[in-house]
């Protein structure tokens, strides 16, 4: 009877392995059935497929010859990069402007600040500049310290100033003291008349005197979009002409595009005009301010598919 049973087992233990092997073979088999018909044919079926995709002007060139052309993955082919720069005229400048008082505290620095302050907006509100083109930038109310060396002695405990450096009993170190409160109050202020520049960088400064701060001025192009679509078009004919060469120094020939980017499109600034404060006088030269022109620019790249050359 254990014999038996044992002779049972077995026969158990070796239908299972067969049903496994039977059941691995088939999943192989239906992994790798894809690209195959029923009769296994495989090259029929891959030849009918390259023909129908080289049918409809996937596996044309450039120059119109046909053949297959692996799908791109991301890696292969000509890889380019042009860059399309236009120059125009700026039509708005950025001028940053303020003031800044130092007082002994800090109500007394607001309100001469507030008084500076208030000159510079009345030649701005008489320029005809609007609100929405003032921005405050900056404001703070902060205190001022300077580094005093004391000394103290043993002798008497006391902070003597005047004998630093005398005697081996004293002490000498850096405190610091508050000297007062300083206020800055910086704006930002758009300017669509350009030729109003120099003369509102005058005007400002006998407004605020010497608590007025010209801290640059810069210009841009407000509306790109007419300079970014020229230098676009020159990009993408820089982009194919360059890989066209390429292509023709490699000995092969350029396919279809693959892909194509375009980088945002950006303003070269050029450097910003530093004004600084003048006593204002009659003999007092005006401020002089030159426009020049900025650069627009728009860089592409791309990816090409690579065929074989036209066969003469």
């Amino acid at each position: 009877m254990v014999k038996l049973k044992g002779l049972a087992n077995y026969r158990l233990l070796f239908l299972l392995a067969a049903l496994s092997l039977v059941f691995t073979t088939a999943c192989w088999a239906a992994a790798i059935k894809g690209p195959f018909d029923g009769d296994g044919n495989y090259e029929a079926k891959r030849e009918a497929a390259n023909g129908a995709w080289a049918s409809s002007g996937g596996g044309k060139s450039s120059n119109g010859s046909g053949g297959y052309v692996a799908p791109y993955d991301g890696s292969q082919g000509i890889h380019v990069r042009a860059t399309g720069t236009v120059s125009g005229a700026p039509d708005l400048a950025i001028l940053r402007l303020g003031v800044e008082s130092v007082e002994d505290t800090a109500s007394e620095a607001r309100a001469a600040a507030a008084a500076a302050m208030d000159g510079v907006m009345t030649v701005l509100m008489d320029a005809e500049i609007e609100d929405r083109d003032i921005q405050t930038q900056y404001f703070s109310i902060s205190p001022r310290y300077e580094s005093v060396r004391v000394t103290e002695c043993e002798d008497d405990k006391e902070i003597a100033l005047e004998r630093i450096g005398e005697g081996e009993n004293c002490v000498t170190r850096w405190e610091q003291e508050l000297v007062g409160y300083s206020v800055s109050n910086q704006v930002s202020v758009k300017m669509r008349a350009l030729d109003q520049a120099g003369t509102i960088i005058d005007q400002v400064t006998d407004a605020a005197g010497d608590l007025v701060r010209v801290n640059g001025i810069s210009f841009t192009i407000e509306d790109i979009d007419p300079l970014r679509d020229q230098a676009r078009n020159e990009a993408l004919a820089k982009l194919r002409q360059n890989a066209e060469g390429l292509a023709e120094l490699a000995g092969v020939g350029l396919g279809r595009l693959v892909h194509l980017q375009e980088q945002t499109a950006y303003i070269e600034p050029l450097q910003p005009v530093f004004a600084r404060a003048a006593f204002a006088s009659e003999s007092a030269a005006d401020t002089s301010i030159s426009l020049g022109e900025l650069d627009v620019s728009v860089s592409v790249s791309a990816v090409y598919l690579i065929t074989e050359p036209d066969s003469e």
